[in-house]
């Protein structure tokens, strides 16, 4: 037998959206989607994954910015997932701007914890697939419809991370070139000196 998919066990939510007080949401393996009548909070449901996650755009959580996901009642917002193999990775952000994540009660950055998820979470990580989207893959054009299924899969956020890697390497690369030709300028330098003393030393004798 294969092992257990691993999903989300738990949502807890306090001051993210519509969710001012604390609300813990539990989930079922055999879940597939969340439905619910206009202005339930589907949509800040999906949103608070995304969010404690860090898979977003701001555009994708419909905020201009990151501090509109903080309810207007509260000072911060703050999600917590929980996964069903004990798992528990935890968003905070602040009304003056300060983001925070942990990983097991402990405090990380975004690299650290999408290297964490890349590794032990890499057949299971959640796609989350938007209210509408569905409507727009369906009856999209192939090329599209290409676009739309890489965005959702998360395939497109991860050629736009690669990209940056390869930006980066790059930009090191062009600096250890010219680290490379400095250290050579030198080193001739240093043999030229070292020749002039070794004429030095034969002129006083």
């Amino acid at each position: 037998m294969g092992e257990e998919p691993i999903y989300i066990k738990e949502i807890e939510l306090e001051g993210f959206k519509s969710f001012k007080n604390l609300t813990r949401i539990y989930l079922d393996k055999c879940l597939i989607g969340i439905t619910g009548p206009n202005g339930a909070g589907k949509s800040n449901i999906v949103d608070s994954i995304l969010f404690a996650l860090g898979r977003y755009k701001r555009s994708r959580l419909r905020v201009v910015n990151i501090k509109e996901l903080i309810n207007f009642k509260s000072d911060r917002a703050r999600v917590k997932i929980v996964f069903s193999n004990g798992v528990e990775i935890e968003r905070i952000v602040t009304k003056k701007g300060y983001s925070y994540f942990k990983l097991n009660n402990k405090n990380v950055t975004l690299d650290e914890l999408e290297a964490f998820i890349s590794q032990f979470l890499p057949l299971n990580y959640p796609n989350v697939i938007l209210q509408g989207r569905f409507e727009e893959i369906l009856y999209s054009s192939p090329r599209d419809k290409l676009r739309l299924i890489k965005d959702v899969t998360g395939v497109h956020e991860f050629e736009e991370r690669k990209k940056e890697f390869e930006e980066k390497l790059k930009e090191i690369k062009a600096k250890l070139d010219i680290l490379e030709d400095e250290k050579k300028v030198k080193e001739k330098r240093l043999r030229n000196l070292e020749a002039e003393k070794e004429k030095l030393e034969k002129y006083r004798k």
